[in-house]
């Protein structure tokens, strides 16, 4: 099995995209998601110019910073112009809506002369049917096939719910390639990557791993990864 380590979240905060950078150029991490919207997005993309050969990601936001759009039926979404919980709601009527604003995040990092080849969203909000459906749309538009999976097993579960997860990524593996685009065999953070090494339940295929450099709380499976 092949492995992708990928850093979410930069773009996020100083500290993220810091410690993001030390990776690259440390060279363990080869593959990153950029938020558009996030505050430090200038200096996310000067690090990327200084790694031509990393693969970049866009993390699609519409929890966390201020959209790129006007955004007319995201509005009671937004708190002091900002990104809240309430798109976790996300209705047909507004599909429309996230498509434009998600595009231009897409069109952002386009236009600063990056060449995204694959697409995951902040807090994993592409799992939602209808945001799901925002998303391949955007990844055609600007042909961007690649698409983060849903988590193949739960750490510290039980047996029942930790083989329900792995029902639930397959699905959504299909659901993927009917909507035309791809994604790895597996998909997990360094705590689930674990559990699974010491379980002896890797095979073929190649499996991304959900790294965040700079989280406090994360340092030790960053330190484990290294």
């Amino acid at each position: 099995m092949r492995f992708i380590l990928n850093a979410d979240d930069l773009g996020h905060r100083p500290e993220v995209d810091a410690a993001i950078r030390l990776g690259l150029r440390e060279g363990w991490l080869t593959s990153v998601s950029l938020m558009a919207t996030g505050p430090t997005f200038e200096d996310a993309v000067s690090i990327l110019r200084e790694h031509p050969e990393v693969s970049v990601g866009v993390h699609l936001d519409l929890s966390e910073h201020r959209p790129l759009t006007s955004v007319l039926r995201l509005r009671p979404w937004l708190r002091d112009g900002r990104f809240g919980p309430a798109c976790r709601g996300a209705s047909v009527a507004e599909l429309p809506d996230v498509t434009h604003e998600w595009g231009a995040q897409v069109q952002r990092v386009v236009d600063a002369g990056l060449r995204p080849d694959h697409l995951d969203s902040h807090q994993h909000l592409h799992y939602q049917p209808v945001l799901l459906r925002a998303l391949l749309r955007v990844g055609r538009r600007f042909g961007v096939r690649g698409v983060r999976g849903k988590a193949v097993a739960r750490p510290d579960v039980s047996w029942a719910r930790d083989r329900i997860q792995g029902l639930r990524a397959a699905a959504f593996r299909v659901r993927l390639r009917v909507g035309g685009a791809r994604t790895t065999t597996g998909f997990g953070s360094a705590r689930l990557l674990r559990r699974l090494i010491a379980d002896n339940r890797l095979s073929e295929g190649i499996f991304e791993v959900m790294v965040h450099p700079g989280e406090p709380a994360l340092v030790d499976e960053v330190a484990w990864l290294q």
